[in-house]
């Protein structure tokens, strides 16, 4: 791997064949395919006659999306046991992990069973070799990156173990206000009981059964929790604020609410601190809080990959602990459409699926590292009720799901499921309605490549079926929702529309014949009169529109200008990009209304993955969607930089004492982070997050010593180091510290 070689525009990648069987591989009459995030031999690709590497006797060709092939030619010769041969292939842009390059590669031939190499089966460690030289990890001459060693962590690792006392007021995320009344303690233990009434029932029994504690419409005197619904109360002045009181010398703790979900962020906030080591003790005190914005959200791609109902019901849990409240759910993209919509089952039957079948006329083509079957991630959707339990158990975490159904681009999926249903229906001499949702103008004759590197991934705008497919399918979401988890929003994607995707389009000539037109022209036009469409088409259900930003950009600008029934969700806002300024056009227009992580899942290839990358990063996420911290106004530097450091501190203290040990027991496979070392005189020193055990290896990891204190080392020694998780079950990534 060279990343290099041309400074960033092209990365050469060096394949290595090894013939370990025992008989004598015959290399014509079957292909072998791959996936790659960006395109190969781009100078000669795409071309439907593939590209010649003379050198090789090999053929590569691109088929659609990330799926490419090779093909052995003659020349080529056998390949006999314990033979290795090498192909040189160069590809766009860079890879500098080794999660870009997926695995699953496979072989095919005519009448045979498609095969996966098990050399590349999921895991890449096996098949791609480590990235070890500055050529490989930096993306062009002028990046600064380079991989953390031990020291650059331990320099990171810059908190101070404060101890797990103080972590048990340090709440995640922060209370607007926090006052210890210092009036003594009481103790929560099995004989207390939680008080509230029906319309606060399922805060009460969630409460109750995470502490073990029963619930009554009758209290007792004391030894309770109240549990109550009051919009009087001095700081109850948002619908999700609340005041939570524990009173010691009458043994009682209240938590109000204006509204429901009020009562159940201060069920959290109780919750962290009986979470401490010292179990139910508390001191009295008063918190008042409420949130910085209203919309504190997740995004969860389980389109590229599928994540499983129980994957997001987990992602859930979570969430709900640390105040989350939107849940959007990328449900289709090209690669796949995960949701089941009554009256067209193509979208599941077809585009759910992913297996070798480059006709698509039963399943989406490979990608992603999917393989040539509909075993892996690449498969799979949410039946109606799948979806329904999804909505049912957010609703009761005081969640709202926001989906997301890509439209005009990252339809691939979409539109090859319509194309299979417009077949079937003609079977049947049904010429009007196979047209009924026909996504595609049958005479455009646009070339294009989308982002992704698909052909036919954009529906067209200028055609009636369209706008029919849109509405039944807003319809049906919109339904699923009703009497369950009301729906508010409808995402509709809108980015990445690939250049020249309808600039051969006849119905769109036909469309904007009024108009003298160019390509660029028609396209733009078609765009802006998509928007229109689409948007008409959720306000008539009296839903707001969401959307990327690219999405609302026309000319540079914001194309629906003025209106708060469109949100705009900015991504773009990396200055290397070109585009980094629309981030800030859009949030100084005044209508700044949340902050959302996104999990996107081209590399996430199981439940595991998906927690790795999302955990416990959501905490960071809640913490500054929730809160406002005092440093984000002040303009001194070093001041600002103190002030950063010491939130810091109080936060990673409560992540490691207490946090962690919360997600380990909802099973939630968060990252566990590599410690950091530091050499001092012939002594290291070992750190990571305050409160994680760690451990360390002087002979190649055969035994583990715990880390307790600084130890003596000699010159020429290799250490071996880890970090536990809070629950002492997993370990982390094991990294490597060479005594100089």
């Amino acid at each position: 791997m060279d990343n290099l070689l041309h400074d960033g525009e092209r990365h050469r990648i060096e394949i290595q064949l090894t013939n370990k069987g025992l008989y004598t591989i015959i290399t014509q009459g079957w292909h072998l395919y791959f996936h790659s995030f960006f395109m190969i031999e781009p100078d000669f690709l795409p071309n439907s006659n593939g590209h010649l590497l003379e050198n090789d006797s090999v053929k590569v060709f691109h088929d659609n999306g990330m799926l490419f092939r090779l093909e052995l030619l003659p020349a080529f010769g056998y390949l006999r046991p314990g033979i290795s041969r090498t192909i040189n292939l160069t590809a766009g842009d860079w890879a500098v992990s080794k999660t870009d390059i997926p695995g699953n590669w496979y072989v095919a031939a005519l009448n045979l069973l498609p095969r996966v190499l098990n050399a590349t089966d999921l895991d890449p460690d096996p098949f791609v070799e480590p990235f070890v030289e500055p050529n490989q990890w930096k993306r062009y001459k002028a990046d600064r990156y380079d991989p953390f060693s031990p020291s650059d962590r331990y320099e990171r690792y810059n908190a101070t173990d404060l101890g797990s006392e103080i972590a048990k007021y340090v709440i995640i995320p922060s209370p607007d206000r926090l006052t210890l009344t210092l009036d003594g303690y009481l103790t929560v233990d099995d004989t207390w009981v939680i008080a509230a009434s029906d319309q606060l029932m399922f805060e009460a029994s969630y409460l109750g059964d995470k502490l073990g504690l029963n619930t009554s419409h009758i209290p007792k005197s004391s030894k309770v929790i109240f549990l109550e619904l009051d919009d009087t109360e001095p700081g109850l002045d948002h619908d999700e604020s609340y005041v939570l009181k524990c009173i010691p010398c009458a043994n009682i703790v209240s938590i109000k609410g204006k509204r429901r979900a009020g009562v159940f962020y201060g069920v959290q906030t109780l919750l962290q601190i009986l979470a401490s080591k010292d179990g139910g003790h508390l001191d009295g005190l008063v918190i008042t809080d409420k949130p910085r914005f209203g919309y504190r959200g997740l995004h969860v791609d389980v389109a590229r990959n599928f994540q499983t109902k129980e994957d997001v019901m987990r992602t859930m849990e979570a969430m709900a602990m640390y105040k989350l409240n939107k849940l959007h759910l990328h449900l289709s993209d090209d690669e796949g459409w995960r949701l089941e919509i009554p009256g067209l089952p193509d979208l599941t039957e077809l585009g759910g699926k992913r297996c070798h079948d480059l006709t698509e006329s039963e399943c989406i083509i490979p990608q992603l590292g999917s393989g040539p079957d509909t075993s892996t991630r690449g498969s799979g959707f949410y039946t109606v009720q799948d979806y329904k339990d999804i909505l049912a158990r957010a609703a009761k975490l005081h969640i709202e799901v926001i989906p997301e159904l890509a439209m005009p681009s990252h339809a691939h999926a979409a539109i090859k499921a319509m194309e299979k249903r417009n077949r079937q229906v003609l079977k049947n001499r049904n010429v009007t309605d196979a047209n009924l949702y026909h996504l595609r103008d049958t005479n455009d004759t646009s070339v294009y490549l989308s982002v992704q590197m698909f052909n036919d991934n954009t529906i067209n705008p200028c055609i009636e079926s369209t706008y029919r497919f849109v509405k039944h399918v807003v319809g049906a979401v919109k339904a699923m929702h009703e009497g369950i988890n009301e729906l508010k929003i409808f995402h509709f994607g809108g980015n990445n529309v690939p250049d020249g995707a309808w600039a051969n389009s006849s119905a769109c000539r036909e469309l904007f014949s009024d108009y003298r037109l160019n390509a660029t022209l028609q396209e733009e036009l078609s765009k802006g009169y998509f928007l229109n469409r689409v948007s008409d088409l959720i306000l008539q259900e009296n839903l707001k529109m969401g959307g990327y930003e690219d999405a609302y950009i026309l000319n540079d600008a914001p194309y629906l200008n003025g209106t708060t029934d469109v949100i705009s969700y900015q991504y773009q806002n990396l200055w290397e990009w070109g585009k980094g300024h629309w981030a800030y056009m859009f949030a100084n227009s005044g209508y700044a209304v949340s902050i959302q992580g996104m999990a996107w899942s081209e590399t996430i290839l199981t439940s595991e993955h998906l927690d790795y990358m999302t955990f416990p990063r959501v905490l960071a996420l809640a913490e500054r969607a929730w809160h406002k911290a005092d440093w984000e106004t002040i303009g001194n530097i070093e001041k600002r930089r103190k002030l950063i450091d010491d939130d810091w501190q109080m936060f990673a203290t409560a992540l490691g004492y207490r946090e962690l040990k919360r997600l380990d027991d909802l099973g939630v496979k968060y990252r566990v982070p590599p410690p950091g070392a530091k050499l001092d005189g012939k002594t290291v020193s070992m750190k990571s997050i305050p409160g994680l055990n760690m451990q360390y290896s002087e002979d190649a990891q055969v035994t583990w010593t715990e880390y307790l204190q600084p130890f003596y080392v000699q010159t020429g020694q290799k250490l071996h180091l880890r970090t536990l998780s809070a629950d002492g079950k997993r370990r982390s990534r094991v990294v490597v510290f060479v005594i100089p």
